[in-house]
């Protein structure tokens, strides 16, 4: 398993570097205006796909291993595609003939009736690309789930130059992102997926409540992250409608920083949930809690230390780049990096209510704060403009991250504690100086790492079989 965790992180490296470099060269081509009506419309794509389709691909992860075994995966597989199917059908139907009603309320600005049928094309390729992302995970498949986000970045990035260079407007570069997904999820799923039903047993499935515990776990696994996604896009929609688009494009620029930081954590995360979900089925459910814990102190470290490198470079490197197109979002980053990553917290406590199939319980926590979300925002943009809606965001995140623990503790989640909420506060050192981030990361990050291994109260032996147990996840 360490192979395939340091391949991942090899893989996600690349990837996460070429979409970097992706979003930036999107971002010089088209400008603050345009860039901010792009990042709204992926926003929309990424808000309504799992929607529209009960977020059932998510059930892969969580129960395909029981139905394979009884070999029924196939059966399990073409049951929810087709529903999948036919609820895409009907959702994107209505999306547009509904269209005149809601786009001009959503968009800052009038757009184009072609951009709706390519962000409808996006949800399409979305639905597929994460369908067979959630089976390459369920079935184990990590390399080949790698590979194929390895291949998606590398085809998209060819793309974006490309059409880049032959028209530089938002639904064309639009489609330079979609066509590659729509590409890589056919190929490997002819190539990694449908090779491993093959000679199996196609045994029909006799479940009267085969849907509807289907969806009781894929409605509340998706509400929950389309609630967080609507937190982070109301912000976006409040700086777009209160100050314009161009200042839209510059809060959007450096939210996508934000993005490349959810991926790179997501990475690591896909190699442990497997196993964490067979180890919770055998009743090894403290070593799934502490382990959770032990994932997310060390991750807290390894992604400050990443942004505060970002940050140490931003004048030497983004500045120059982008001249003063940009400046003002690049002062955006230490908010929008310390946000995100304070929000690790929540994501680890997230795939715990998962694998225990208590997907519903943090729904109302975050459907509140997304309503304080928007009055802070609407306070802050008033105020500060776009740091004022960033700062909003920030302090949304601090009261869902402290409701989840609290009310995850309260449910018996003994594994999340004080320990971990003390955690939420290291990557506060990014909001310091320059030089004052470069000494704190030098000599504090290290010790708090070490800490993690050494001088944890009496259960140093305990650490040590964590590690030695992480190195075996996933392994069949």
């Amino acid at each position: 398993m360490i192979k395939k965790i340091l391949y991942l992180l090899f893989t996600g490296g690349i990837n996460q570097i070429l979409m970097a470099v992706i979003v930036l060269y999107i971002s010089a081509v088209l400008g603050p205006k345009e860039f901010g009506i792009f990042s709204l419309s992926i926003g929309f794509k990424n808000l309504i796909a799992p929607i529209i389709t009960f977020g059932l691909g998510s059930t892969y992860m969580r129960y395909l291993h029981r139905y394979y075994k009884n070999g029924q995966g196939f059966t399990y597989v073409k049951r929810i595609l087709g529903i999948c199917g036919l609820s895409f059908i009907a959702a994107s139907t209505l999306l547009i003939l509904t269209s005149r009603l809601w786009v001009n309320t959503y968009f800052p600005e009038p757009v184009s009736t072609w951009l709706l049928f390519c962000v409808v094309f996006g949800m399409l390729a979305q639905i597929f690309y994460n369908h067979v992302q959630y089976l390459l995970v369920a079935l184990e498949k990590l390399y080949y789930r790698a590979n194929a986000e390895l291949f998606y970045a590398l085809l998209m990035t060819f793309l974006v130059y490309l059409i880049s260079k032959l028209r530089s407007d938002a639904i064309f570069l639009l489609l330079a992102l979609f066509i590659p997904m729509f590409i890589v999820s056919v190929g490997f799923m002819i190539r990694g997926i449908i090779p491993s039903f093959v000679g199996t047993q196609n045994q029909t499935i006799n479940e009267p409540s085969f849907l509807k515990r289907k969806l009781s776990f894929s409605i509340g696994h998706t509400l929950a992250p389309t609630v967080v996604m609507l937190l982070f896009l109301t912000d976006r929609w409040i700086v777009g409608n209160k100050l314009g688009s161009i200042a839209l494009g510059e809060y959007a620029f450096a939210a996508a920083f934000s993005l490349i930081i959810y991926q790179m954590n997501r990475y690591v995360l896909v190699a442990f949930i497997p196993g964490w979900n067979r180890k919770w089925d055998n009743e090894k459910r403290e070593v799934v809690q502490s382990q959770i814990s032990f994932v997310f102190r060390i991750n807290v470290v390894i992604l400050t230390a990443i942004c505060a490198v970002v940050l140490l470079t931003r004048t030497s490197v983004f500045i120059p780049l982008f001249g003063q197109k940009y400046a003002v979002a690049l002062m955006l980053l230490p908010y929008v990096f310390t946000g995100r990553i304070i929000f690790t917290l929540y994501t680890l406590i997230s795939i715990y209510a998962a694998i225990i199939e208590r997907t519903f319980m943090f729904v109302p926590i975050l459907s509140i704060c997304v309503v304080l979300n928007a009055v802070f925002c609407l306070i802050g943009v008033s105020t500060l403009g776009i740091f004022g809606a960033q700062l909003g965001v920030i302090l949304s995140i601090i009261l869902i991250t402290i409701g989840t623990v609290l009310q995850a503790r309260a449910l018996g989640l003994t594994g999340f504690g004080i320990a971990d909420l003390r955690g939420i506060l290291i990557p506060t050192v990014l909001l310091l100086p320059e030089p004052l981030i470069a000494v704190v990361c030098l000599v504090g990050l290290p010790f708090v790492a070490l800490s993690n291994f050494v001088f944890t109260k009496p259960e140093r032996i305990k650490i040590i079989q964590q590690i030695k147990s992480l190195a075996t996840v996933g392994n069949k």
